[in-house]
């Protein structure tokens, strides 16, 4: 297996637990197809998975309310055209998760 690595993503330690919790389809296809399933950021049913930091829209500069409309209407946006896989590092599991 090939292991490519990005300057601005720090890799864990082999011995970091982490957590990944799926559906036994998408487990399958996980096994099946050696890859991972990436949703859409505004797919997820719960509301606050893959929100965006509230320091993001309380940044100073942001408190105009038409910069803070256009940031509103970028982050909708960006919602329909990220896709994201979540993990979990801890070193145990989390009723959150």
């Amino acid at each position: 297996m090939v292991v490519q690595t990005h300057s601005l993503i720090n890799r864990p330690e082999d011995d970091v637990k982490i957590w990944r919790y799926l559906s036994i389809e998408k487990f399958l296809s996980l096994i099946v197809n050696s890859g991972l399933y990436f949703s859409r950021l505004d797919q997820f049913e719960d509301q606050w998975e893959g929100s965006w930091p509230k320091a993001l829209i309380d940044f100073p500069a942001f408190k105009s309310k038409e910069v803070l409309n256009q940031i509103k209407m970028l982050i909708s946006a960006y919602n329909k055209t990220l896709f994201v896989n979540c993990w979990c590092m801890s070193e145990y599991e989390s009723n959150l998760m």
